[in-house]
């Protein structure tokens, strides 16, 4: 997880891996290193690594066995067959998109796709009301982008059918709707806990993130 894990889950000292993903949609190609670099050496946090990091889960845990446990924080839980663009206009009320700075890029086939950012003077009121401007400043410096055809790629296969998941719904979430958040934890059957928070609560609710992510680690170890 680019945003790193809460200091009470770091703190217990176990080993943690953190996973990059390359700046494509969930069903495009990786781009070729060298042909659009991923903002190397800088620090990551993707305008849509919690909320469209659930779609990639959803869909990469369905391959695979090993995974006994999904755990979404302010994210999108999509279904197979679903379009992440579609699903968010079904809830409408979200300031993301009309924050969202795009950036031509060329792209591996050598047609021209396009980059997403949230635009810096957007991104504390939009993505990250209840955490420091100090540290939203960093945040929106270092975002890493997000691919144009994440929002109109559709997802082909949802693991939460046969996987149990754990939600948290951030209450005031700006960027994906509390309606959505909650429609989505209904029809996975998800454990679910509500937090008053922005998009970010592994900021500004650091505490409640790894309670979750415990309890998900307790339920499927126990």
């Amino acid at each position: 997880m680019p945003w790193g894990l809460p200091r009470p889950a770091r703190a217990e000292g176990k080993p943690r891996k953190a996973e990059g993903r390359p700046c494509t949609g969930r069903t495009r190609a990786p781009r070729q290193r060298g042909e659009v670099p991923c903002r190397a050496g800088r620090a990551r946090q993707d305008p849509e690594e919690t909320a469209q990091g659930g779609a990639v889960i959803t869909q990469a845990a369905a391959a695979a066995p090993a995974v006994k446990a999904l755990v979404y924080v302010s994210a999108f839980v999509p279904d197979a067959g679903e379009v992440l663009g579609e699903l968010a206009a079904r809830f409408p009320g979200s300031r993301l998109e009309a924050s969202l700075a795009p950036l031509p890029v060329p792209g591996p086939d050598g047609t021209t796709g396009v980059d997403l950012y949230i635009r810096p003077d957007r991104y504390h009121e939009v993505f990250a009301q209840d955490v420091a401007r100090s540290t939203t400043a960093v945040l929106a410096a270092g975002q890493r982008p997000l691919s144009g055809s994440a929002f109109t790629d559709r997802v082909s296969s949802a693991a939460w059918h046969t996987v149990p998941s754990w939600t948290l719904i951030s209450t005031r979430d700006r960027g994906i709707v509390p309606e959505l958040q909650r429609f989505q934890a209904s029809r996975a059957r998800s454990r679910t806990v509500e937090v008053p928070s922005s998009h970010l609560p592994m900021h500004s609710r650091p505490d409640a993130v790894a309670a979750l992510i415990r309890s998900a680690a307790r339920t499927v170890t126990s």
